[in-house]
């Protein structure tokens, strides 16, 4: 018997951010399966440890081969019939070559068609331009780890907001790491240490860079405790 194009299944977790899933005979049965597929795992019928991986958040499908993959999440109401939306495959990729993305990130994708299409496409350049060209993941995974042994927190240098503070243990490892010197200012590829790196909120960091030119981080601070009515501090480190 001749086997038809591979398909891929990952899924999200509270627990786990990005699990892969095997053995799917068909897209059909991945994305509509009671038992195996998208539904059974969101209604917790598949046979998976589940205080490991907690509930299921989202489900990512894909076929080899074709220009669009498959993202679901369960239904408000059924979780046997879930939302489902499509985003181009090179979206997909980006996903599987990062190991998922942040809960909003997944999220957005659920917006009205014609918003979603626009997202996905301009969301797959940044992207992929973002982590493969001008980012390190072990240099933002070492600043994570210096400030949660410095401060215990990875509250936002800008407004405070802490992630797991608001959402809990699910959201202990969200933060920006935002370079504070815009690589793109740079003329070649140089050395970049920690004290050149900040953590941010996602809406922070999305403010910070909408700035011309970019603003430091303690400018964006003073101004949030100035809109609040706060007194000035002193100018945390950048």
């Amino acid at each position: 018997m001749t086997s038809g194009p591979r398909i891929h299944f990952r899924a999200v977790h509270v627990n786990t951010a990005w699990r892969r899933v095997q053995n799917h005979r068909s897209l059909e049965n991945a994305l509509t399966g009671p038992r195996d597929g998208a539904p059974g795992l969101f209604a917790g019928r598949t046979r998976i440890d589940h205080e490991k991986h907690g509930r299921a958040l989202f489900v990512i499908v894909w076929q080899e081969g074709q220009e669009i993959g498959h993202i679901l999440k369960p239904g408000p109401t059924d979780l046997a019939a879930p939302f489902k939306v499509t985003v181009p495959i090179a979206m997909i990729h980006q996903l599987e070559a990062n190991s998922g993305a942040s809960l909003q990130t997944f999220e957005a994708f659920f917006t009205s068609d014609e918003n979603r299409s626009e997202q996905a496409f301009e969301g797959a350049a940044s992207l992929r331009q973002h982590m493969s060209r001008e980012r390190s993941r072990k240099l933002v995974a070492a600043k994570k780890a210096a400030v949660l042994q410095a401060t215990g927190r990875l509250a936002c240098e800008a407004c405070s907001f802490d992630f797991k503070e608001a959402y809990g243990d699910m959201a202990a490892d969200m933060c920006e790491v935002h370079h504070v010197e815009a690589l793109c200012t740079r003329a070649s590829a140089t050395i970049t240490t920690l004290d050149e790196l900040a953590i941010l909120c996602a809406n922070c960091h999305r403010v910070i860079h909408a700035t011309k030119p970019m603003w430091p981080v303690s400018r964006l601070a003073e101004r949030l405790r100035r809109s609040k009515g706060q007194p000035p501090r002193s100018r945390p480190s950048e």
